[in-house]
């Protein structure tokens, strides 16, 4: 296994885009992905996998969300690994696109995809309206050279139904646009710039550029947003036990599940322990890695 301080990957990975810590030993692991993942989310047996045509599959449940794997092997040093997850109670995806060259990351994904009205799709080849997913809130890219950062970059996409409305002179219109801020990362450094991909020029991003966070690893975080609340029970009605404040240090216990979309952030309810010993429950996307950079929309 690559150690840590041979790659700039975990670098980023870890502090850089939000919650992608998942990946921070796929690369090691990529011709074993569907057990790699099992023990990621500490689930118990082993995964069910097919091989066809020399193409790995799993699916497999987890805390209310379906997952899907397609791994690719085009050689003996190159990995496509396709990870779907999929959370029907709240009708969202999160799509990863992950590429391994010699046991080294060379590009990574990741979009969440919504469910509305509108003509685009996630498969990008339906042009006949109606209900359908498309890309929303956060989208990450990442391209690496040989270990290193190459590019990477995160924008936002936003849904006609999250306040973007539709044009009169068109009854059916693309479903998602890119709105808000580009913001490229490299060496180590963070800038932002006007996004050119949006239609007619920039478009502001009407509500916060969410992220759709599947689930926490156990491990030290920090609080990420002011007056954030420990409740005794994971649920919003519950119990106030303390406010705690940004940058505030705690370990995270345990995932309980029990995904929300709140704020238009989409995450689960972790068990923690802050930094004064006091022990409860918070909502998933009030937390981030040290230093992890999450976009001011």
């Amino acid at each position: 296994m690559e150690k840590k301080s041979d790659s700039q990957n975990e670098t980023v990975l870890k502090k850089k885009m939000p919650h992608l810590s998942v990946f921070e030993n796929i690369a090691s692991n990529s011709n074993q992905i569907c057990a790699y993942l099992y023990e990621y989310f500490e689930l118990t047996g082993r995964p069910n996998v097919k091989i066809v045509n020399g193409q790995e599959y799993c699916e497999f449940n987890f805390h209310g969300m379906q997952f899907k794997v397609e791994t690719q092997n085009k050689g003996k040093w190159y990995w496509f690994i396709d990870l779907k997850i999929w959370n029907p109670a709240l009708k969202i995806k999160k799509l990863y696109g992950i590429e391994i060259v010699n046991q080294k990351i060379e590009h990574l994904n990741s979009t969440n995809h919504c469910y509305d009205f509108g003509v685009a799709t996630d498969r990008y080849t339906d042009s006949s309206p109606g209900w359908k997913f498309a890309p929303c809130g956060a989208a990450k890219v990442i391209r690496f050279n040989n270990g290193k950062i190459d590019h990477a970059e995160l924008y936002c996409y936003q849904t006609h139904n999250d306040g973007l409305p539709i044009p009169k002179q068109s009854k059916f219109n693309e479903l998602a646009v890119s709105c808000g801020s580009l913001f490229v990362f490299k060496d180590d450094s963070i800038s932002q710039k006007e996004n050119n991909s949006v239609y007619d020029g920039k478009i502001k991003c009407d509500n916060e550029c969410f992220e759709f966070s599947p689930y926490l690893a156990k491990g030290e975080y920090m609080v990420r947003k002011k007056n954030t609340i420990l409740r005794s029970k994971p649920t919003r009605s519950s119990d106030v036990i303390a406010t705690y404040q940004s940058e505030d240090k705690l370990e995270v216990l345990e995932d309980v599940g029990n995904l929300e979309r709140i704020s238009f952030q989409v995450a689960p309810w972790v068990r923690v322990r802050m930094f004064d010993g006091r022990e409860g429950y918070i909502f998933g996307s009030l937390l981030k890695k040290e230093d992890e950079f999450w976009p001011p929309y």
